[in-house]
């Protein structure tokens, strides 16, 4: 097997496991001898640290990830928020009677032509708010089963990568 670093090979003699191919996050307590990381995973300095610093640090890099993780799932939901609303707004502008998006967003709030204020209003609403609900059921209902029977949908067999 050949090292993907320099710093893999150099664990690699010294018969013990590189801190970059250990799974676990507490990988650091096991790992002999405990030594601090960088955000790489690869061991910084040979120095040992005491069991509750490495725990400390272990905990530390998890809350980091963590916050990350989250912050990236709030950016993901406004995106899909916006486009969302960008897409409802196109919906209540295609029907029989030629409406572009400005003027459907005016008809959406009452301002505009009487004509497009009713046609947004009463059949091109209704129709959207129809579709987002049935989507966001349909969403939940999928996620519900897919929980509960343990099956993962996008596993690499499913979906066919690996």
């Amino acid at each position: 097997m050949i090292p993907s670093c320099a710093r893999c090979a150099a664990s690699q003699r010294r018969n013990t496991a590189c801190a970059s191919k250990t799974a676990s996050p507490f990988a650091l307590i096991a790992t002999t001898p405990i030594s601090a990381k960088d955000f790489s995973g690869h061991v910084e300095s040979r120095k040992a640290l005491p069991r509750a610093a490495a725990i400390a640090q272990a905990a530390d890099r998890i809350a980091s990830n963590q916050k990350h993780v989250e912050l990236r799932n709030k950016i993901a939901l406004v995106v899909l928020l916006v486009i969302l609303l960008f897409i409802a707004a196109a919906e209540l502008a295609s029907g029989a009677s030629n409406i572009d998006i400005p003027t459907a967003v005016a008809a959406l709030f009452g301002s505009g032509q009487p004509s497009d204020v009713a046609a947004v209003q009463s059949i091109r609403l209704p129709r959207v708010a129809c579709g987002i609900v049935a989507g966001a059921g349909l969403a939940l209902a999928g996620a519900a089963l897919q929980s509960v029977l343990e099956n993962p949908l996008a596993s690499s067999s499913t979906v066919g990568i690996s």
